[in-house]
């Protein structure tokens, strides 16, 4: 008993750790015991303050572990997630509305990029999204577009972000904005998307440049 407290006070960190070493199956491990654990507290009549403390936790870890199975393909694991989250995360997760953008995920791991860009593009427009899953869909949403070269829909996905956050859809907290406009790293760097824009055209001395 004491070591399994002992290490689900530890997971939290260990996710985070696992995140900035990019090691996505450290990732599932972690975060994947740590929703388990969540789940059983929320699903027992937890007080407001469990809630509280643990939803938003919670809701980062679903996040963080469909993200790491992104990173190693597994779609038929997306799937199962997906199936399981109807019964199980429902009652509890700010993620009940999450079918469409899991299904393009999926899409996504099974390399038909297109068919998950269209999909990410109709669950954007889902009024019942908060922050975390608007920059989930729009980091997925890119690289779909960047594996296809597919130019003209990144700078669409690009505006979609801009105008997300101006629309203080952020709620209003320009540093999360800047926050998660630095995780998306290259998927938005425009020096760099036009010198691969540029190399694709065959101008190569201009994406020197």
């Amino acid at each position: 008993k004491v070591c399994e407290d002992w290490f689900s006070r530890l997971r939290k960190s260990l996710v985070q750790t696992s995140l900035v070493a990019k090691a996505p199956f450290h990732v599932l491990e972690f975060s994947g015991r740590r929703i388990s654990e969540l789940c059983r507290i929320l699903s027992k009549a937890p007080s407001r303050e469990d809630v509280k403390k643990f939803k938003g936790e919670l809701d980062s870890l679903v996040l963080s572990y469909l993200g790491a199975l992104q990173e190693v393909r597994d779609s038929d694991a997306v799937d199962g997630f997906a199936a399981w989250a109807k019964t199980a995360l429902k009652p509890i997760s700010a993620l009940k509305d999450c079918a469409g953008w899991i299904q393009a995920l999926s899409l996504q791991c099974r390399g038909r990029l297109q068919e998950a860009e269209e999909l990410y593009q109709k669950s954007f427009l889902s009024s019942s999204l908060y922050p975390e899953v608007y920059f989930f869909i729009v980091r997925n949403a890119a690289r779909c577009c960047i594996e296809t070269a597919d130019w003209e829909k990144w700078q669409q996905w690009e505006k979609r972000f801009e105008d997300f956050a101006s629309q203080d859809r952020l709620c209003g907290e320009e540093n999360q904005y800047f926050a998660l406009k630095r995780q998306l790293g290259d998927l938005f760097n425009d020096n760099l998307i036009n010198a691969t824009m540029n190399f694709d055209a065959g101008e190569i001395l201009q994406a020197e440049e």
